[in-house]
């Protein structure tokens, strides 16, 4: 996969930051919420340290990478720690 460089017009966009640490909690926590494949009722979000803390547990490692993908989108730059614990069933090694 290749990403573009984060730039428009040659220049870096203007960051937008929640007003608080509530209102970014909420925000990554919404957009956990609507993400599909995903059954996020066992998923934490708070902010510790200057980054958001994903916590709880998920179905699959894709539910873990879909909760993390959702995570960064919404996190405005805020690091994110994934801590999930994928509880569902091993996959076949066969």
């Amino acid at each position: 996969m290749v990403f573009k460089p984060d730039l428009f017009k040659g220049e870096r966009p203007e960051r937008i930051f929640a007003e608080d640490s509530a209102d970014l909690e909420r925000a990554v926590a919404n957009a956990i919420a609507v993400t599909g494949g995903l059954q996020a009722d066992q998923v934490s979000v708070t902010q510790a340290d200057g980054r958001i803390v994903l916590s709880g547990s998920v179905g699959t490692h894709a539910e873990a990478d879909r909760a993390e993908a959702a995570a960064i989108g919404a996190a405005r730059g805020t690091a994110i720690d994934n801590r999930l614990r994928v509880e569902g069933p091993e996959p076949f090694a066969g």
